[in-house]
């Protein structure tokens, strides 16, 4: 079939996934992993190094990227928050520039607005529209869910309602494309495919757990045998990261690996459809996931620290005549860069408020200049771990990363000397120029104390609608349903 691109403007696809650790991929140098569609995307654009989320947590690392903000900006700071209706987003920003805009699979919004701007919605969330509503049902499997160490002896191989739906999402991203090639409008679009893999539970196809069975090596970086920081203590301490024995960290990491083959599968029948039908031509595919995964690095399992494999994320754009083959680009950016690149493509009116930068001229070699500095944030608010009140940020530009942690000591790496973040020169004499410029980015228009005592006014806020869901069992329109 020919293109459907009369419209000078860019298609725009958008492949996004959960809890996708960069370094577990192919073109980011593991070399057991099996990611050849990603790789493939890879070689045929641009890659970054250094691509950073704006939380290491799901919901408000997302609704930052979609509100080209950082959470403290947007009032998402956990897993119970609602992005605020009449907060524009990068859709809201394609839809008014005349892009046909649609969300296919996993987002998590929470609360009544499961669109913030999307025309159309084609098959909804694993997750709950609404605070209180009953979790995913994993089945006889449901022992695997939870964040903590001990859910960890579950792991191995099987089939879950994850793997359902990751394929539904998949089939309904086919079908969307299908409609797309045959209705001969030159409308430009923007479609967002988002999966639930390869976020736990640790529980893969038995075929992609057999191939990868025996080839998974053990976590690179062990745990500190004392003086750890006291957060992390903490973080460690209430996650019950201790002592976990070895098979159940290896049948972990296996299902892991074993999940992101299975999602790469999925991406590939995306861009196979895509070539199929002439869809192509003039179209910037990105791909992202909202934040990493430890898995056992450190001892640390999900995300939620500011450690690479939690707070960095695989970024991948491919466009044809527009994005030079091959590149490997160093430049520190963030999820809210991206928000700033799509609407850039598409020649919309940019987020009145948003702090993103545009990469675009980057990667078509239009421009060298970029402020290679960037931040994200973490408040807790994780399902199953509760510390006491948290406000952490983190900043990192072309060589340091520090870690503000509120009311404990913060943390300085070096990592171009350190890429293991494994020497903190917070207490060194040599870096405390370095130190304090970073403070000071860390704490602009930052005010932590008000936050947590935001954060504690919002938690009793979500008590109230959880009764209300769990009593008025409200129906869940944009909630995909298996079966």
């Amino acid at each position: 079939m020919c293109s459907k691109m009369t419209d000078a403007r860019p298609n725009i696809v958008f492949l996004f996934t959960d809890q996708h650790a960069a370094s577990f991929t192919g073109c980011y140098g593991d070399e057991v992993a099996d990611t050849p569609n990603l790789d493939r995307l890879a070689s045929n654009g641009a890659l970054f190094e250094n691509a950073h989320c704006p939380s290491p947590l799901c919901i408000p690392s997302r609704m930052a990227m979609m509100a080209g903000n950082y959470p403290h900006d947007v009032g998402v700071y956990t897993n119970r928050d609602y992005l605020k209706s009449d907060t524009p987003t990068l859709a809201h920003a394609l839809g008014a520039a005349g892009y046909n805009t649609s969300l296919i699979g996993r987002m998590h919004f929470i609360g009544p607005d499961q669109l913030h701007g999307y025309q159309t919605r084609r098959v909804g969330d694993i997750s709950v529209n609404w605070p209180g509503s009953p979790l995913i049902d994993y089945g006889e499997l449901n022992k695997a869910r939870g964040t903590k160490g001990p859910t960890l002896q579950y792991a191995g191989f099987g089939e879950t309602t994850v793997h359902h739906y990751d394929r539904s999402v998949t089939q309904g991203a086919l079908d969307y494309i299908e409609e797309l090639a045959k209705d001969g409008n030159d409308q430009p679009f923007f479609i967002t495919v988002g999966w639930y893999g390869p976020h736990p539970p640790f529980i893969a196809f038995e075929e992609d757990y057999k191939f990868f069975e025996g080839r998974v090596p053990p976590p690179s970086l062990s745990p500190p045998v004392s003086d750890e920081h006291s957060y992390l203590k903490s973080w460690r301490d209430q996650g019950e990261f201790h002592d976990i024995p070895e098979d159940h960290i290896m049948r972990a990491r296996t299902a892991y690996y074993a999940n992101l083959r299975m999602i790469d599968r999925q991406i590939g029948k995306v861009l196979d459809s895509l070539a199929h039908k002439g869809l192509l031509n003039n179209t910037l595919i990105v791909y992202a996931s909202d934040h990493g995964e430890q898995l056992g690095e450190r001892g640390f399992w999900q995300k939620n620290t500011f450690y690479d494999h939690s707070v960095k994320v695989p970024l991948i754009a491919s466009w044809p005549g527009q994005i030079g083959a091959g590149q490997r680009r160093s430049e520190i950016v963030n999820l809210v860069d991206l928000s700033a690149s799509f609407i850039a493509a598409g020649g919309a009116t940019p987020l009145p408020h948003g702090k993103g930068q545009s990469f675009l001229d980057l990667l078509n070699g239009h421009s060298s200049k970029w402020q290679n500095l960037t931040l994200s944030e973490f408040y807790g608010g994780l399902v199953s771990i509760e510390t006491s009140a948290i406000a952490n940020r983190l900043v990192r530009n072309e060589r340091f990363k520090y870690v503000y942690y509120h009311g404990h000591d913060a943390q300085l790496f070096d990592m171009i000397e350190d890429p293991d973040e494994t020497n903190d020169l917070i207490a060194s004499l040599d870096h405390q120029h370095i130190v304090a410029q970073m403070n000071e980015v860390a704490l602009k228009d930052w005010n932590p104390a008000d936050i947590i005592e935001q954060i504690a006014r919002k938690a009793e806020d979500v008590n109230i609608l959880k009764r209300w869901t769990q009593t008025v069992n409200p129906s869940e329109d944009h909630r995909w349903i298996n079966g």
